[in-house]
């Protein structure tokens, strides 16, 4: 008969997986995220962290009817407070394929547990309170892959680093419209984003709203860009949603110029 995992084989096969990809792994709960596990109908069995996101692992072995019906309320317990969080299930079992696909239209995770083999992730999961329209028509049709694919990894892969590649399009798209109407060409290397914001400022590029939302961005984004702690990391992720609006503001209101 062909080895199995056993629940407590499962939860920790699952902490291996998180920890040989450098992210720290606990089955125990700390500070707000155990208020936050406290509050949820189903207890997951493990959080996995790394650079301010937070995984929330359920190990179920299978997908049933009854997996579904436990992570929807999750979901719902999370979404009711406004908890950006990854919900990702733990199987060692073969998911069928439209179970795999209703799970990723929910953006529920799904780490497939092998024996004798490394773990992958079947389906990645979603952060939780991040709905940003996909519809980027006023985004200057040069960008608009390169925002929606950045989209995509804040939405699945590395949240900060998706942020700081978010604010990097706009510093530089910034640049481009202040370096047609400087008088004398930068010659240097390119100025900051605070610099940028200021100088657009002044060429009278912003209006005063969008200015006020290009001051958050360049504000969350040195936060990203310089070594911080890992609760400031934290609230980036848990602000996301704000920090793509603003952005994607600016470049709504640069658009065509």
């Amino acid at each position: 008969m062909a080895a199995q995992h056993t629940f407590d084989s499962l939860i920790d096969a699952a902490l291996d997986h998180y920890r040989s990809k450098g992210w720290t792994a606990s089955k125990s709960f700390t500070g707000p995220t155990k208020k936050v596990v406290q509050s949820l109908t189903t207890r997951p069995q493990l959080v996995a962290k790394h650079d301010g996101m937070e995984h929330l692992i359920f190990a179920f072995g299978q997908v049933k009817d009854s997996t579904f019906k436990l992570i929807k309320q999750v979901l719902f317990d999370l979404e009711l407070k406004r908890n950006a969080y990854h919900v990702v299930i733990s199987v060692d079992k073969p998911v069928k394929q439209t179970d795999e696909r209703l799970l990723k239209e929910m953006g529920v995770g799904v780490l497939q547990i092998r024996i004798g083999a490394s773990a992958i992730q079947l389906v990645p999961a979603h952060l939780r309170c991040f709905r940003v329209s996909p519809t980027l028509e006023r985004v200057p049709s040069r960008l608009r892959s390169r925002v929606r694919g950045i989209l995509r990894q804040i939405r699945e892969e590395d949240v900060c680093v998706g942020i700081l590649d978010l604010t990097q399009v706009l510093e530089k798209e910034i640049d481009r419209i202040c370096a047609m109407k400087r008088t004398t060409p930068n010659t240097g290397r390119p100025p900051a984003l605070g610099t940028l914001i200021g100088e657009a400022r002044g060429l009278g590029i912003l209006t005063n709203l969008v200015d006020t939302a290009a001051g958050r961005v360049n504000k969350r984004r040195s936060v990203r860009a310089h070594p911080r702690t890992d609760v400031e990391r934290r609230r980036l992720v848990s602000n996301a949603e704000s920090i793509v609006e603003d952005c994607l503001a600016v470049l709504f209101a640069i658009n065509g110029r």
